[in-house]
C-alpha cells in the first residue's frame, strides 16, 4: 500500500470513512490513495540513482555481497513491481487473484490500507483510470533491514463508475495532472524480499523528494 499516489483538491465524494486514506483520507481522498498506493497506472519508472560510494554491503538475511548501487536497483525494482501489482488490482478490484497478489509486495499498514481501499471500490462500483508517471524513484540513505524510496510522481488518475465509465463527482473524478511527492518505506521480509510497508504523499508538490 505503496501506503500510497492522490490530489489535494477538496473532494465531494468518498466511498467510506477511512477507506481511502493512505494515498490519505483528506484532500483528494480517493485520488491521493490512487496516486501511489493505488498507483493505478504505472506509466514510467526510473532506476535507482548511482552513488559515489561504491563500497560493498551485505544485506541480511542473505549472505551475498553486492554494491550499494546494486542493492538500490533491487529495492527500486521491487517498489515498481509493487505498484504494477497495485495498478492491476485498481483496474479490476473485484479480482480475487489480483487482490491476493498484493501480499507479495506490500506488508503492514500499506497492505491493510490497500485491501480496505479496493474493497471500498467494489462496494461502490468504482474503478481507477488514467496514468501516473512515477518519475525517477531512488533510495535515500543506506539500506539495512529497511530502506526509503523517494520520487516525484505526476498524478493523472481519476475514479469512475465501472458500469458507465463516468467520473465520480468532484475532484476525485478529475484526471488533471498534479505533482505528488512520494516517500515509501521498504522493509526486508524474512524471506529476503523487499516489501512496501508504508507510503506518504505530498499533494501538489515534490519539495523534499
Amino acid at each position: 500500500m505503496l501506503t500510497t499516489l492522490t490530489k489535494p483538491r477538496t473532494s465531494q465524494w468518498t466511498p467510506a470513512p477511512n477507506t481511502v486514506s493512505g494515498w490519505r483520507t483528506s484532500g483528494r481522498a480517493v485520488r491521493r490513495y490512487s496516486a501511489l498506493l493505488l498507483l493505478p497506472i504505472l506509466v514510467a519508472c526510473g532506476t535507482a540513482r548511482p552513488r559515489a560510494d561504491q563500497t560493498t554491503t551485505t544485506i541480511a538475511p542473505t549472505t551475498s555481497t553486492t554494491t550499494v548501487q546494486q542493492v538500490d536497483e533491487i529495492i527500486v525494482a521491487r517498489w515498481a513491481a509493487a505498484y504494477n501489482a497495485s495498478l492491476a488490482a485498481a483496474k479490476d478490484p473485484g479480482s480475487s487473484a489480483l487482490i491476493a497478489s498484493l501480499s507479495d509486495y506490500f506488508t503492514g499498514s500499506a497492505l491493510t490500507e490497500l485491501l480496505q481501499t479496493y474493497s471500498a471500490y467494489v462496494r461502490a462500483g468504482l474503478t481507477s483510470v488514467g496514468t501516473i508517471d512515477l518519475g525517477s524513484p531512488h533510495v535515500v540513505g543506506t539500506p539495512s533491514q529497511t530502506a526509503i524510496v523517494h520520487s516525484c510522481a505526476t498524478n493523472k488518475l481519476a475514479l469512475v463508475y465501472a458500469a458507465t465509465g463516468k467520473p465520480v463527482p468532484g475532484s476525485a473524478g478529475s484526471s488533471t495532472p498534479e505533482p505528488n511527492g512520494v516517500i515509501s518505506t521498504m522493509q526486508m521480509s524474512p524471506s529476503g524480499l523487499w516489501m512496501v510497508s508504508s507510503t506518504t504523499f505530498k499533494d501538489g508538490t515534490c519539495a523534499g523528494v
